[in-house]
């Protein structure tokens, strides 16, 4: 009677005893070394079969793609902004980001970024960073175009920060919808955290000069009503752009509106009379 560490088996048939000897010198190298056992082309195209899966062969001597760190990093942070998006930050859990993010690690989301908040905050910096650098550009096309003529031109550069180029066109950026629906629930209901994240950085330096621009078109104002009105409008503008994404992120025929290619025309237009009333 055949011997397996140290178990007696029954007689193998004739006919399966290459396949049983397979096994159980594999089984037995497995223990030795700690390793899985290993599976042969042959018999896991044989599984996939059964399970109703297409069977798939990698090229000899190329191993099976697998995600790289950065790129389950990034899933993680685009799952968590649609979700915060959807849900706001304290609607959304850990085990809810980990989940539609199909991590097999549940504890993928500490193992990046330490804590939920953590992800937070590098979500809100790294949108700060994104808005700066089109506002940049926007200054620097200006001034290569001889300079800002009117306040028009400094609320189009405002707006310019949280519109994707693609989307200003009244189309689906590339890396989907949810970006001002994050930060207006973060203004609402988590302001502290938000702030946080670029308290003592200089992500903000072409925002601070669009608003010392507009300061030149508005020497009427108080500096308190300037101040108020200023934070008037970014409201105004995080509002309508969280509405538009909300309505875009649906089917085309419910666009409405929010999907006229003059949308960003009429909110620089109703913008300035805000600042201007």
């Amino acid at each position: 009677m055949p011997m397996v560490c140290g178990l007696s088996l029954p007689p193998i048939p004739r006919r399966i005893r290459p396949r049983w000897r397979f096994w159980a010198v594999d089984c037995v190298r497995a223990l030795a070394l700690g390793v899985r056992p290993r599976y042969s082309a042959r018999m896991k195209a044989r599984t996939q079969r059964r399970q109703g899966a297409n069977a798939t062969t990698e090229p000899p001597g190329q191993a099976p793609a697998r995600p790289t760190e950065e790129s389950s990093r990034e899933r993680l942070k685009l799952t968590a902004l649609q979700l915060f998006s959807q849900s706001g930050v304290d609607g959304v859990s850990v085990r809810d980001i980990v989940s539609a993010a199909q991590m097999r690690n549940g504890a993928s989301v500490h193992y990046y970024f330490g804590s939920k908040e953590n992800l937070v905050r590098e979500l809100v910096l790294e949108s700060a960073v994104k808005s700066d650098a089109r506002r940049r550009e926007q200054l620097d096309r200006y001034e290569r175009e001889g300079g800002v003529r009117g306040l028009e031109d400094v609320v189009r550069m405002l707006i310019a920060g949280e519109v994707e180029p693609d989307e200003s066109r009244g189309v689906v950026g590339r890396h989907g919808l949810g970006h001002m629906r994050f930060i207006l629930s973060l203004q609402i209901n988590n302001r502290a955290l938000m702030m946080q994240a670029i308290v003592g950085t200089d992500v903000r330096q072409a925002y601070r000069q669009c608003i010392h621009l507009a300061r030149r078109f508005l020497p009427d104002l108080s500096d308190t009503a300037f101040r108020n009105r200023i934070g008037l409008l970014y409201t105004y503008i995080a509002a309508a752009l969280a509405s538009r994404e909300a309505a875009l992120s649906g089917p085309a025929e419910a666009w409405g509106m929010w999907g006229d290619e003059d949308f960003v025309d009429q909110l620089v237009r109703t913008s300035c009379a805000l600042l201007q009333a």
